[in-house]
């Protein structure tokens, strides 16, 4: 879901304009690096037990060691692009309702015109 920070601030030809940005909450700015982090350390414990398996001649235990870092760092990508998208759909929904509520003409320029459109938002 999109977060929406921003404050009201009185115009110079009268009236009002709120400022902010829109783009993913802090703590889950914070919470991805973490959970790829750890998702990184098990699939390198698992990269490194395949190795020590091909290295003994162990070679059945050897197809699982590579499987399981290929499906996390796999899993981890579809994560972050799924859910990067969705929050890049959800961002005009969220402005036309702020529309609403304040009776605003304020449009979404998307991630290429947007200042900051690293993801950490906009």
């Amino acid at each position: 879901m999109p977060w929406l920070q921003g404050r009201l601030e009185p115009a110079a030809g009268g009236g009002t304009t709120f400022t902010g940005r829109v783009g993913l909450n802090p703590a889950v700015i914070v919470v991805i690096p973490v959970i790829a982090g750890v998702w990184g350390l098990i699939a390198l414990g698992a990269l490194a037990g395949g190795v020590a398996l091909l290295a003994a001649g162990h070679l059945g235990g050897l197809l699982p060691a590579v499987l399981i870092p290929l499906a996390l760092i796999t899993l981890l990508v579809c994560l972050n692009v799924v859910g990067m998208r969705s929050l890049e759909r959800e961002i005009p929904k969220l402005i036309q309702e702020v529309n609403g509520i304040l009776d605003s003409t304020a449009t979404f320029l998307g991630r290429a015109a947007t200042p900051g459109a690293d993801g950490h938002g906009a």
